[in-house]
């Protein structure tokens, strides 16, 4: 049987879940939470909501599978994509299109221009998911005030162009 799979609004008690997928998902590849993102998980649909942004769940069978927010970025006009994350088993079936679809048509909605995201290099289906829903790579990269080895790149893109909301045919990326 196929699995069924929600996507939902998070709420403050589901951040232990949320901390444990992304904790899992991202040291696939090297990557960790840094301690400001390990501070927001504590509430993490309150943080979202009091920064003027939304945070949405992927769940499956009442779990967390996955999970994408999005709030007002630094430069006004601009909303941030953050916490993009599917399990593997998740990942090819439409699910992160379908969230970023929703993100986008909120700050839409917010009367955003631009969508942007910083994402740890690493995290190659990250970067290959945000590339298939149009964003391009801008120059530069930051690095994570905590981990030394991370390097986060900008990708962006106008809001409400045309995304592709196709499930992904690409296989996911080998981690590490």
């Amino acid at each position: 049987m196929t699995p069924e799979f929600l996507i939902r609004e998070a709420t403050d008690d589901d951040g232990e879940a949320l901390a444990a997928l992304l904790a899992r998902e991202w040291a696939a590849y090297g990557a960790t939470l840094s301690q400001a993102e390990n501070k927001m998980l504590a509430q993490p649909a309150s943080a979202f909501a009091d920064a003027g942004g939304r945070l949405w769940l992927v769940t499956r069978d009442g779990d967390v599978a996955g999970s994408l927010g999005v709030a007002p970025a630094a430069r006004p006009g601009e909303f941030e994509l953050r916490l993009l994350c599917l399990e593997t088993s998740a990942r090819g079936q439409g699910l992160a299109a379908a969230l970023v679809v929703g993100a986008d048509a909120f700050a839409a909605a917010s009367g955003a221009a631009r969508l942007d995201a910083w994402v740890d290099e690493r995290l190659a289906d990250g970067v290959a998911c945000l590339e298939r829903q149009g964003f391009v790579r801008d120059p530069g990269v930051r690095r994570r005030g905590d981990d030394e080895r991370a390097l986060d790149a900008h990708y962006s893109r106008e809001v409400a162009s045309e995304i592709s909301s196709q499930p992904s045919e690409d296989r996911p990326a080998a981690g590490g």
